[in-house]
């Protein structure tokens, strides 16, 4: 799909974290996103820390490089990358995805180049004691982002939650931006033949099953030991429940390890990382989607399973809060309370009429709120504001 608004005389580069850009698994989505970011503009270069490496190019303005390293390496990486490409003079904005280590790229360059800065806050970073006991690395990244953010000419935020945060931490309302990140809705909405033919198979399978699912990383914030805790405390009581667990990351032994230890094996399936189109197979097949993370800024996944027609319990989380509107297109539950979690799940369990119908209002909410082209079109704004072409 190309976008048929005259592209801006501008040209970005980014700096990212975000492997998509180099696996199978991106290429629905990260890269599809991006793909509209590039046909609005002159190009954008996004370099990718992390150890993928080379240049791969989508389309005509689009090119995307990695630094091949990880670490404190690949941050000297991507500003040698950068430094190269903003020699050219070419180049009126800078993006970063975070304000951590793509953050300490941009501020290098935008002092360097003299050129304005914006700092995305894809999580919920500030103030949040449980993102800062997850890793002892987050202590450090928690006095290095108060450096960034106030670098930063535009700071995005995907909630008003985090604006919120970011206004109680001095920062001018004029200086931050509330944008989501923009979500194909075709991918979840429309089905291929083919994807129709595998949800009837799979339908068919679980036929006597009530189907959670949880999709993400496989890291501490999803809270997914608590997840498993809650599915053993339901599967005493109802047999039937299975709970698909989609993703991969650090937790993954863990995880099967848990699964194995608590005898959940009938109960609980780890599907590991899926391409888009049999990822949206997932979501229409499950009947509830479930997110107990202890922190998120956003939570596209909740947005996604609600565009397949899912409805979400929640944690009182940020993101969470600021999507599902409460008894109509899911529930929020308190972060760590496996008593409310228990019970919300449970009296979902036994109505699934009332669960399809939070489906329906979900799909139809977030279809109208969420579209990708007016996403895109806020983001493409919010560069040419900065950039003042």
């Amino acid at each position: 799909m190309t976008d048929q608004k005259s592209p801006l005389p501008l040209s970005v580069l980014m700096i990212s974290t975000d492997p998509g850009f180099f696996t199978e698994e991106g290429t629905g989505d990260v890269i599809y996103r991006h793909v509209r970011y590039a046909e609005r503009v002159k190009s954008l270069d996004v370099i990718v820390l992390g150890v993928h490496s080379g240049t791969k190019r989508f389309g005509d303005r689009l090119t995307v490089h990695g630094t091949g390293t990880g670490g404190i390496g690949a941050i000297f990486k991507a500003r040698q990358i950068a430094r190269t490409l903003l020699r050219s003079g070419t180049f009126r904005l800078i993006v970063t995805q975070d304000p951590h280590a793509t953050g300490l790229v941009g501020v290098y360059l935008k002092k360097k180049f003299h050129l304005p800065l914006i700092v995305h806050l894809h999580g919920d970073f500030l103030d949040n004691d449980y993102w800062r006991r997850e890793r002892v690395s987050h202590r450090f990244k928690a006095l290095v982002q108060k450096r960034i953010i106030r670098s930063a000419d535009m700071i995005r935020v995907v909630s008003d939650g985090i604006r919120r945060k970011l206004l109680s931490a001095g920062i001018s309302d004029d200086r931050i931006a509330v944008i989501g990140t923009p979500i194909n809705d075709e991918l979840f909405t429309t089905l291929s033949d083919d994807q129709k033919m595998l949800v009837e198979k799979l339908r068919y399978k679980y036929q006597d099953r009530f189907v959670l699912m949880f999709c993400g990383r496989l890291v501490p914030a999803k809270n997914l030991l608590f997840l498993l805790t809650v599915i053993d405390i339901l599967r005493k009581r109802h047999r039937n429940i299975l709970l698909l667990l989609v993703g991969e990351g650090e937790m993954h032994q863990a995880l099967e390890r848990t699964v194995k230890d608590r005898n959940l094996e009938s109960h609980v399936v780890l599907l590991g990382a899926l391409p888009h189109e049999k990822l949206t197979v997932y979501y229409h097949v499950s009947q509830l989607f479930v997110l107990l993370s202890t922190n998120e800024s956003f939570g596209k996944v909740i947005i996604e399973a609600g565009l397949s027609g899912v409805p979400c319990v929640a944690s009182r989380t940020t993101g969470a809060s600021s999507i599902i509107a409460e008894g109509r297109t899911g529930f929020i539950v308190g972060v760590n309370d496996l008593d409310m979690s228990v019970a919300v799940i449970e009296e979902l369990m036994e109505y699934p009429e009332h669960v399809k119908m939070l489906g329906e209002n979900a799909k139809a909410l977030y279809r109208n709120r969420y579209a990708m082209s007016s996403s895109v079109d806020k983001i493409i704004d919010l560069w040419k504001r900065v950039s003042g072409v």
